[in-house]
């Protein structure tokens, strides 16, 4: 049941960046991951990442 929470939310996301880029706006999502101490970094490194969020940045495209 979480797994089919997690990739609707992530289905959520992705539509919403996608509907961003459509217009024109530029997308950052934010996430990260706790890593242990001298730990060399890879490509791996880039899964199972916790979201964030997204910056509003549909107020600067409202002034512009």
């Amino acid at each position: 049941m979480k797994e089919i929470y997690q990739q609707t939310v992530k289905d959520k996301i992705q539509r919403q960046n996608q509907e961003f880029s459509m217009e024109g706006l530029r997308v950052l999502d934010f996430t990260y991951r706790e890593i242990p101490e001298n730990h060399t970094l890879t490509i791996e490194d880039e899964n199972h990442l916790v979201f964030l969020g997204v910056p509003h940045l549909l107020f600067l495209h409202c002034i512009s």
